[in-house]
């Protein structure tokens, strides 16, 4: 298993984990490992990416790149475990409001996690 795979199967687990291994669908019943995915509230198209790194320029005067922007679509506060039948329930990258908040909330995250 290389690095990468490595890194998303240990961000699965946690997030799994920390979802109780069940779809956060409101009444949905599917629940266990293998029946989940993850799905990301604001999802990492091409699109997503540049608008993370305008953001972080915007907001934090700070130029990011591609690969951080990517980073940050992938944080564990971004992810939500679901079935397949409801990923794109979660979806709100078409909120503004709700995505900027996300965004905010993962920088506060961030900080808190980089402190030396």
């Amino acid at each position: 298993m290389s690095r990468k795979d490595l890194k998303i199967k240990e961000t699965r687990d946690r997030v799994y984990y920390r979802d109780g291994f069940r779809c956060q669908y409101p009444e949905c019943n599917r629940i266990g490992y293998m029946s989940l995915e993850m799905a990301h509230r604001i999802s990492k198209g091409k699109d997503n990416v540049n608008y993370v790194m305008n953001f972080w320029y915007k907001n934090f005067s700070q130029m990011i790149s591609n690969k951080k922007a990517e980073e940050i679509l992938n944080h564990d506060l971004n992810l939500v475990s679901s079935c397949s039948k409801h990923n794109s329930y979660f979806n709100i990258g078409n909120s503004p409001v709700e995505r900027d908040r996300l965004l905010f909330e993962i920088k506060k995250v961030l900080d808190l996690t980089n402190v030396t």
